[in-house]
């Protein structure tokens, strides 16, 4: 191979590395973008206490774990102890929700974790104010629900 043809072959590897790296950049930059959305409307929901719509969020047979208390197995027991939290001791309150690290493991399954602090409301003295979640999504039906979300 003469010199020419190694320097094009290395700087077609190059350009090929790069488009590829910039379409899997421009791939996570959507995929943020709508975990980001499902914060959102998780953080809307939160701030008009409405349990069901933050229950929307989840599958139908979704697991969270709560960090105190029990595991809640099925999207009707997530929305009822979100309806018992947000009507009792975090009526009022608000909550921010800060996305962290996510990685796509299939084209339809992503962990993903953050932060979350809450403000305001009733609860009681010594009740984690802030912490951080560990969730794992799937993609069902052309958008994202939490499949499992665990707090801490």
């Amino acid at each position: 191979m003469t010199k020419w043809m190694q320097t094009s072959a290395r700087l077609l590897t190059i350009v090929a590395l790069t488009a590829g790296g910039a379409a899997i950049a421009g791939a996570q930059g959507v995929l943020d973008a709508e975990l980001k959305k499902l914060a959102d409307q998780f953080t809307q929901a939160w701030a008009k206490g409405d349990a069901k719509a933050i229950a929307a969020i989840y599958a139908e047979d979704a697991i969270r774990l709560p960090g105190a208390g029990p595991v809640l197995s099925g999207r009707a027991a997530i929305e009822q102890n979100y309806a018992l939290a947000l009507s009792g001791p975090f009526k009022g309150s608000r909550i921010v929700i800060t996305p962290g690290l996510t990685k796509q493991l299939t084209a339809d399954v992503v962990v993903g974790e953050g932060q979350f602090q809450i403000s305001g409301g009733g609860a009681p003295a010594g009740t984690p104010m802030s912490g951080s979640y560990a969730n794992t999504y799937f993609r069902q039906g052309g958008r994202w629900v939490l499949a499992m979300s665990a707090i801490s």
